[in-house]
């Protein structure tokens, strides 16, 4: 079994919590890397721009909606390798 690739993974940045398009409502990462051996999904904490953390999870399959939170917010997801994603995600309403 091969490593899967991380390289391609391309993270959403922007959510429509009150728009009509039913894909694009919460913050979800349907296309995390696959757990791999040692390399499994640890975590994701969202932050506001000032660096107040406003959502954490440790669940693969996390839903965020970021409903009344109009703005740009920065998300950091670890990996149990200790790999790191950072990158940030506009919540429209």
């Amino acid at each position: 079994m091969l490593n899967p690739d991380t390289a391609a993974f391309i993270p959403p940045n922007i959510i429509l919590p009150t728009g009509r398009n039913l894909a694009n409502q919460v913050f979800t990462m349907s296309t995390l890397p696959a757990d791999f051996c040692d390399n499994r999904f640890a975590g994701i904490k969202i932050f506001s721009r000032w660096g107040r953390l406003v959502y954490e999870s440790g669940d693969r399959n996390f839903r965020w909606t970021g409903e009344n939170m109009a703005g740009i917010y920065y998300y950091l997801l670890t990996f149990t390798t200790g790999r790191r994603y950072k990158g940030w995600v506009e919540v429209v309403q």
